[in-house]
């Protein structure tokens, strides 16, 4: 088996009887105009050299995901760069990039909902069988904390683009819509209509 989610192929997820499916679930979301401060925040970085992943993580994803918590009035936390050891047996183990969890203010992980994953040199492709690694941990580890939530969500992203998944069981659904920067309120609307539907799994 795989030694942690970064490792991790589509052929590994059939191994685990977890499918992949190409389908537009995500409707048309209503765009959200960003604040201020994420309009500037992002209109200076984008100035700055992103040719490192790191780089693309803390000047473009961060803030954007900085700017849905304070949306949402801090009713969920994100990790970035934790561990999440689930079955190591199975290979979901490791680090994740992004982690959000239903539990607000929570120091550690628990609950988690969502899963961003920074795809590998700017190919979206290649971050989906992670992100979904990442999905199916999380309802793993929602059973074991006997905490019911049906669904997952999950984006890959190398920030100047992004696209969104979904996963209840061993099946997740992959839109094949790719949303990119220069449409941020697109994006911003997408990720709220899917934390709005995750937090109702309280």
């Amino acid at each position: 088996m795989v030694k942690s989610y970064s490792k991790f192929t589509a052929k590994d997820l059939a191994k685990l009887d977890i499918k992949i499916i190409k389908k537009a679930f995500l409707g048309n979301p209503k765009a959200i105009v960003p604040s201020d401060w994420l309009t500037k925040t992002l209109e200076i970085n984008l100035r700055l050299p992103l040719s490192s992943e790191k780089a693309k993580c803390e000047l473009i994803i961060t803030p954007i995901l900085g700017e849905m918590i304070e949306r949402n009035q801090y009713a969920f936390t994100y990790f970035s760069g934790y561990n999440f050891d689930v079955d190591k047996s199975l290979g979901l183990h490791g680090r994740c990039d992004y982690l959000l969890s239903l539990e607000p203010n929570s120091f550690s992980i628990s609950a988690p909902i969502f899963s961003i994953v920074e795809a590998k040199n700017d190919n979206l492709d290649v971050g989906v069988p992670q992100c979904v690694a990442e999905m199916y941990a999380a309802q793993l580890y929602n059973g074991q904390q006997n905490r019911s939530i049906k669904t997952i969500y999950g984006a890959v992203s190398f920030g100047l683009a992004w696209q969104f998944l979904q996963m209840e069981g061993k099946t997740a659904w992959l839109d094949p819509t790719i949303f990119y920067i220069n449409d941020l309120p697109k994006i911003i609307g997408v990720l709220q209509s899917l934390i709005d539907l995750a937090l109702k799994q309280k």
